[in-house]
């Protein structure tokens, strides 16, 4: 099964719309089906994923 695809516009959306939040410092902790948006600053990573 393909996973879909999300735009930026939806990913904000559905982060907004979420309960809860996480933020993820690194990329090998995302899971498969987390809907995510990175956010880059001063050459920093991070995730905010959203949470049921």
């Amino acid at each position: 099964m393909e996973r879909k695809q999300y735009t930026a516009n939806e990913k904000l959306k559905i982060i907004n719309r979420s309960r809860y939040i996480k933020i993820v410092k690194s990329e090998k902790d995302l899971k498969e089906n987390d809907i995510f948006v990175q956010i880059k600053k001063n050459g920093k990573k991070v995730y905010i994923v959203a949470q049921k």
